[in-house]
């Protein structure tokens, strides 16, 4: 009985072809993401931007773990991003913008890796990665 690779249930060569084919859907993706978003790169704080940026003059590390602060929205992973940022770049939006768009590049790329494993078709899960980059 002979184990077959996600790569070969898609009709694709394991080796080289595999990985020039990773290569070039890192790469589409990066293009894609780096044309969508570049404009939004050199804008200025958004909507409630402000409002995170003001909450960090209150941050506390032991914050996000006290539930009965929150009345609307739970969101500990923006509070640390916005906490952090304004320790390392003060208000300047540009980094923040960069890192926002940097974030979602990791996660579309691991949505493409996440696609691939879960259909073993790297044509599908390039396809769901760069719908993903562009929304």
């Amino acid at each position: 009985m002979t184990t077959r690779t996600p790569d070969q249930h898609s009709g694709q060569t394991a080796g080289r072809f595999g990985s020039a084919w990773l290569g070039a859907t890192a790469a589409a993706i990066t293009v894609a993401v780096a044309l969508i978003y570049a404009p939004a790169a050199g804008g200025y704080f958004f909507n409630d931007d402000f409002h995170w940026l003001h909450q960090t003059r209150r941050f506390e590390w032991s914050g996000p773990l006290h539930l009965d602060r929150y009345d609307h929205f739970y969101r500990p992973v923006i509070e640390v991003y916005f906490h952090l940022g304004q320790l390392l770049v003060g208000c300047d939006p540009t980094p923040f913008h960069l890192a926002s768009i940097g974030l979602h590049l990791v996660n579309t790329g691991l949505l493409y890796l996440l696609g691939r494993a879960v259909t073993g078709r790297a044509m599908v899960a390039a396809v769901a990665a760069l719908l993903f980059c562009a929304q």
